[in-house]
């Protein structure tokens, strides 16, 4: 995961927030980057995994939901370890980057 800071270098003001969270896909061939930019809020809670030591936070994603709020949308995603992400923002993107 990359949390970023966004700034105009010329007129440092009004700064807008963006993450990319890099997962692994489930035959371990690809990546799956999700970027969600125009960030309003964040939240990550750690959980050690409790199934798989060499896992730690992570683990596979056990579920996903995505809602609207307000006018933004709230994606949130849980892992088998009991972590959670959830992220509200206006922009999306999903890159998959497969590897032969």
């Amino acid at each position: 995961i990359t949390i970023a800071e966004n700034r105009n270098k010329v007129r440092p003001f009004e700064p807008l927030l963006s993450i990319v969270l890099n997962l692994l896909g489930q035959q371990h061939d690809r990546d799956i980057v999700l970027s969600y930019s125009s960030v309003k809020s964040y939240e990550i809670l750690g959980s050690e995994n409790p199934y798989n030591y060499g896992d730690t936070f992570h683990g596979d994603v056990l579920t996903h939901e995505i809602s609207t709020i307000d006018g933004s949308f709230h994606h949130i995603i849980e892992l088998r370890s009991g972590s959670v992400f959830k992220v509200t923002f206006n922009k999306f993107s999903c890159l998959e980057q497969v590897y032969t």
